[in-house]
């Protein structure tokens, strides 16, 4: 059985590999304050860490941190690990 964060795990590492310093240091923080060992963030701030590496990956793509001017909050659907129980 396929570990269920494995392609995570893969996308993470390749993000390592091609990011910008400022995403590379985005996704660790993010990365750490969401590992299932780490305590539970609140909704809002995975929220707010997740529109920061997703804002910064923007800035590599399109060369300009102007594609970000009233980038709005964003979150994920779904349910995170730590909201099961």
């Amino acid at each position: 059985m396929k570990d269920e964060f494995a392609e995570l795990d893969d996308a993470q590492n390749r993000l390592i590999l091609v990011g910008s310093s400022e995403v590379v240091s985005n996704l660790m923080r993010f990365h750490d304050k969401n590992n299932p060992s780490a305590r539970p963030i609140s909704g809002k701030e995975h929220d707010e860490l997740l529109t920061e590496l997703i804002k910064s990956m923007r800035v590599d793509l399109y060369g300009s941190k102007k594609v970000n001017d009233g980038y709005p909050l964003i979150h994920l659907s779904g349910i995170r690990p730590h909201d099961k129980n």
